[in-house]
């Protein structure tokens, strides 16, 4: 860009940022300020600490476009403007806290974005300009360079016919020639294909009888399965990546053999291709064949145990189309991590492969085992928190820590050991532990990580869905209705008309900030919680309806800053909090409708929802466990308390929690909504069901109860226990059938990981048995060695995972509350479990040291 241009250009740009600054763009209320003045409005709303560094951040902005637009004149590349960008980048850091925390349009909103993006238009298009006369004739050199290369390469690869039969026979013989790697990746394939079927299968086959749950609310049948495919996706990937390198490595030298002998690359690559594109379709067919028998059985076993209950669904050919969908995108994903790790790493070269060596950590040994030992505690306590809902990534960053501590640990075992009497004695045993640490460190992470989570997190899903109670005593209650002061009409003709026993208690709304354990963006609404709050005197009386022991509260104040929760969900469901915005022992609760307007930025994040501090909770089902504890847990105040809660939708704003302080902004049915006020409870005979839930559906449809099922599909004015049973027993057998399938695979993971290590370390281990061989050790002493070398991976991993799993069981049991019997029903059920696990990775260990003794001490070596 000329100068000349550019000055124009630049001047335009400037004054246009130091204009726009001036302008009275956001809005408050009905007016509109500039930055200014709405500085000086929101000192009598909010906290403005944040908002007063973001005014000191423009004044600084403006001065260096000033100086930027001096630069220009005087024709100087003093670069000011890459300053004026970053302090833009700053204002849009604290924009939330600052001008965002007050202007409610979206041109105030997008302020800092426009300031900045102004700036990076100022630096960008004059380069732009002056790279692209540049970049054309380049790219015309180019082009024209590309012709002519192509014209020669043509000349001369020109083939003037098909390859011989003596070639594609030299093809198949090196093809059959590394079947047993081609075979195990195929298995790889034809199991994963396999359980993806049987997830996708199980889901199809009862999702027909369950309307209730929504995916992002975490709930129901989609998200059951989500969270069991995941896992089989993430094994899957890493195994074929692994599988497919050790594949490729192994070939690697005859493919570099027909290249030197003339084959074309794009022959090898046509090759690959086919060999690849066989497996995938072998792997998904056989695997398809697998899945459906596992089906098949799966399928009479739930038949037999719903017990005619209701009718299970076919398995139809969508199924078998999302199973090909997830399939592929596993093989492809793993394909283009294989090749992207190959690339970057190296791993073809020889020269590279011979020159790679792990040396033995020397420095800071005692800091890193420190910071090990402290992941691992500050994960238990976080995993021991019921804010964290049993997260499945704390013991992950659980197991991180214990990588350090073996890793560095092992370092300075090692490290004394070379100083003790008896170091040569043990230097054989010890010799990959020396160079190959960081590999064995990482063998030791991916089997303890494996065995872990099928030993522990998948298993323990699996067996508390038997330990569950029953579904009787989960819904006590025909119905439960929440109701509002409109139906009072409604029971009593009810109660008339059907003989049906009606109790009702006064309760209150309760809405939590965030129902959802997913992450959302700032600024998006969540979609919040809703619970019914009642008062002490309620919760006795409930306990009474069921027959249970009254008990002692803890001190409910008058204030309603001090609570009780009673989480109605079963044994099988994780711990989990009632907001997962402020998930922490005091949480943030309002009382009332769902807030339309609420967001996670806006002001009344702390004044609609004020802070209360749980000081006791329990885990039953008083009236249902409809919402299994993500909605519908019983919240207990004070009985004073409670007064008054009764009476705070009269002045507080049901869109954003906030109390109205002008008489005149009180508007029913605008500003103003009482929602539910009574807890209707209905016991009935057997044969009024059916028609009961005609009546219950007639109330569903009423104008006046639209307003719940307007924020979350998962509450409802009316809750069925019939229905209940059903939905529940369906979501039990999923979440069981799921959970012992991600069990099975990671067991799979844990066999495939030995065969990849054993594999792609066999050649060397060749290389040294003929070493020691030549050396004079003896056969027995040579055994000893590669019999350690295997079984170290199962014994120390395994260890590891055990105390492990024995420390983080324990915390699940005290986060449900489970009594001693339930807890000694558990360990019979795991015991069983974790014993086939253990034998199953034993006799896989002692094959895979079978197959190693063949190899590397096989009669041909005699």
């Amino acid at each position: 860009m000329r100068r000349k241009t550019k000055l124009i250009f630049s001047t335009l740009i400037y004054l246009g940022i130091l204009i726009f600054v001036q302008l009275p763009v956001f809005q408050a209320g009905k007016h509109y300020y500039t930055i200014y003045e709405l500085y000086s409005y929101a000192k009598g709303v909010t906290d403005t600490s944040v908002f007063s560094v973001q005014i000191g951040l423009l004044y600084a902005y403006q001065i260096t476009c000033i100086l930027s637009l001096l630069v220009v004149f005087l024709n100087k590349n003093w670069h000011v403007n890459i300053i004026g960008m970053f302090l833009g980048l700053l204002q849009v850091a604290v924009f939330f806290e600052g001008t965002g925390s007050v202007t409610e349009n979206i041109l105030g909103n997008l302020y800092p974005l426009i300031l900045v993006m102004m700036n990076i238009i100022e630096c960008l298009i004059p380069a732009m300009v002056n790279a692209m006369k540049e970049s054309e004739q380049e790219a015309k050199r180019s082009v024209e360079r590309d012709r002519i290369y192509k014209e020669e390469k043509r000349r001369r690869l020109y083939f003037e016919g098909n390859y011989p039969k003596l070639f594609l026979k030299v093809m198949m013989d090196n093809f059959f020639y590394y079947r047993k790697d081609y075979l195990l990746l195929g298995i790889c394939g034809l199991m994963t294909s396999a359980f993806t079927l049987v997830g996708l299968g199980t889901y199809e086959i009862l999702k027909i009888q369950h309307k209730n749950g929504s995916f992002l609310m975490g709930t129901g049948l989609g998200r059951i399965v989500f969270n069991a495919l995941l896992p089989i996706g993430i094994c899957s990937v890493i195994l074929m990546i692994g599988i497919v390198i050790t594949y490729l490595k192994r070939r690697f030298m005859s493919y570099s053999m027909l290249l030197v002998l003339g084959a074309r690359k794009k022959t090898l690559y046509i090759m690959m291709l086919f060999e690849i594109g066989l497996n995938f379709l072998v792997s998904l067919f056989m695997g398809w064949i697998l899945g459906n028998a596992i089906l098949y059985i799966l399928r009479g076993k739930i038949i037999e145990e719903i017990d005619g209950i209701f009718v299970v669904a076919p398995v139809t050919w969508i199924t078998y189309i999302k199973s090909l969908g997830v399939f592929f995108l596993i093989y492809i994903l793993a394909l283009i991590i294989a090749n992207e790790i190959t690339r970057d790493f190296n791993i073809f070269s020889v020269s590279a492969r011979n020159k790679r060596e792990e040396r033995i950590p020397r420095k800071g040994i005692a800091i890193f085992l420190i910071v090990g030992l402290m992941i691992l505690i500050w994960s238990l306590f976080s995993y021991s928190r019921r804010y964290n809902f049993e997260d499945i990534k704390l013991i992950g960053i659980g197991l991180i820590g214990v990588f350090f501590m073996v890793r560095y640990g092992m370092a300075l075992y090692l490290r004394r050991l070379k100083k003790a009497k008896n170091y040569l004695t043990k230097l054989m045993d010890k010799n990959q532990l020396y160079h190959k640490s960081r590999t064995t460190s990482w063998y030791f992470f991916a089997i303890a990580l494996v065995n872990t989570c099928a030993l522990f997190y998948f298993c323990f899903q699996a067996i508390s869905v038997d330990l569950a109670e029953n579904a009787d005593e989960l819904y006590p209650y025909d119905y439960v209705c929440i109701a509002d002061e409109n139906d009072k009409k409604f029971f009593g003709e009810l109660e008339e008309k059907y003989s049906v026993k009606i109790t009702s208690y006064p309760m209150v709304r309760v809405a939590s900030s965030d129902g959802t354990s997913g992450v959302e963006s700032p600024g998006t609404i969540s979609p919040q919680g809703q619970h019914i709050g009642i008062s002490e005197t309620t919760y006795n009386k409930l306990r009474g309806e069921l027959q249970l022991t009254k008990t002692k509260l803890p001190d409910l104040d008058e204030n309603g800053k001090k609570i009780y929760v009673v989480y109605q969900q079963d044994r099988s469901v994780h711990a989990q909090p009632l907001d997962f915005q402020f998930p922490r022992s005091s949480q943030r609760l309002h009382i009332g409708l769902p807030c339309e307007y609420y967001s996670k930025t806006t002001p009344e994040r702390i004044t609609g929802f004020p802070k209360r501090e749980i000081v006791g909770s329990e885990v039953r089902s008083l009236i249902g466990a409809f919402g299994q504890g993500t909605q519908e847990n019983i919240v207990v105040f004070s009985d004073d308390y409670f007064e008054k809660a009764e009476e705070m939708w009269k002045k507080t704003d049901s869109r954003t929690g906030k109390k109205i302080l002008d008489p005149n902004d009180i508007i029913p049915g605008v500003t103003i909504r009482q929602g539910p006020t009574k807890l209707v409870l209905i016991q009935a005979e057997a044969s009024q069901i059916d028609e009961l839930e005609k009546e219950m559906e007639a109330l569903r449809g009423n104008p006046n109860h639209v307003y719940e099922e307007k924020y979350s599909s998962e509450v409802k004015c009316y809750y069925s226990k019939s229905t209940s049973i059903i939905e529940l027993q369906i979501e039990r057998i999923l979440r069981k059938v799921t959970n012992y399938l991600v069990v099975g695979i990671l067991v799979f993971s844990y066999i495939f990981l030995m065969l990849i290590k054993t594999l792609s370390e066999m050649e060397k281990r060749q290389r040294r048995a003929k070493f020691l061989r030549d050396l004079g050790m003896s056969k027995k002493d040579r055994y000893r060695v590669w019999r350690k070398e295997i079984w170290r991976f199962l014994v120390i991993p395994g260890l590891i995972s055990l105390i492990v799993t024995g420390v983080f069981t324990s915390i699940t049991f005290y986060l449900r509350s489970y009594s001693w019997g339930v807890i000694q029903e558990y360990l019979q059920h795991a015991v069983v479990i974790w014993g086939v696990c253990v034998l199953v990775e034993v006799a896989a260990t002692a094959m895979i040291y079978k197959l190693v003794i063949y190899k590397v001490e096989g009669k041909r070596y005699e």
